[in-house]
């Protein structure tokens, strides 16, 4: 749902942005030390941007698993801004796993 008009809280979505930002990348190098991805830095970096993306939308209601905070706010900008950083993480996350069940069938690992 995109906001009427309101004004964006940058700087908390900069903030909880970067949060997400260091813990999905986390999550995807994880992932690839334990050899799920080998050498695939489209899930670090796909992870990394739906952390940051999910993490400056929901700020204090993700981290603190809270539903009496409010989130933060938003505008049509930061909306759409948030939506296109969130689908470019998924489709790196998609490409990298489509990458490494083609690299495992053909053997070229």
């Amino acid at each position: 749902m995109i906001p009427e008009k309101q004004s964006a809280d940058w700087t908390s979505i900069l903030l909880h942005g970067g949060l997400g930002l260091l813990i999905g990348g986390a999550v995807g190098l994880q992932a690839l030390v334990d050899g799920a991805f080998l050498s695939l830095p489209f899930f670090v970096v796909g992870g990394a941007l739906v952390g940051a993306s999910r993490g400056a939308r929901k700020g204090d209601r993700l981290w603190l698993n809270d539903e009496r905070q409010d989130e933060i706010a938003q505008s049509q900008v930061s909306h759409r801004v948030l939506t296109t950083v969130s689908i470019l993480g998924w489709v790196l996350v998609v490409c990298g796993i489509g990458a490494e069940v083609f690299l495992h069938d053909f053997h070229w690992d």
